[in-house]
């Protein structure tokens, strides 16, 4: 498998988890604050929570565009190396 390291992937995954719990909450905070006819806090931090988490997923595609290249050159080395087209063998028929 070609692919980011684990790391990197939970990474991504633990952000987007984080800020989705995080915004729940603010939802959750917020909505009775704006219903009781108080400052919305929670509202706002919801909404740059969401933000962030657009960031962030804009953060991960700009990471794929800029490894897409270097994935090729890799499969082509691992091609040559091995002599085979190992990724086309790898997918069931």
């Amino acid at each position: 498998m070609i692919g980011p390291a684990p790391a990197v992937w939970m990474m991504f995954m633990g952000g987007y988890i984080a800020l989705a719990l995080l915004a729940t909450f603010g939802l959750a905070i917020g909505y009775p604050q704006w219903r009781l006819n108080e400052s919305p806090w929670g509202l706002y931090g919801a909404v740059i929570l969401l933000v962030c988490a657009v960031g962030l997923w804009l953060l991960a595609q700009a990471g794929k565009r800029r490894a897409k290249a270097e994935m090729h050159r890799l499969k082509h080395f691992l091609d040559e190396a091995l002599g085979c087209d190992c990724l086309s063998l790898a997918v069931p028929d």
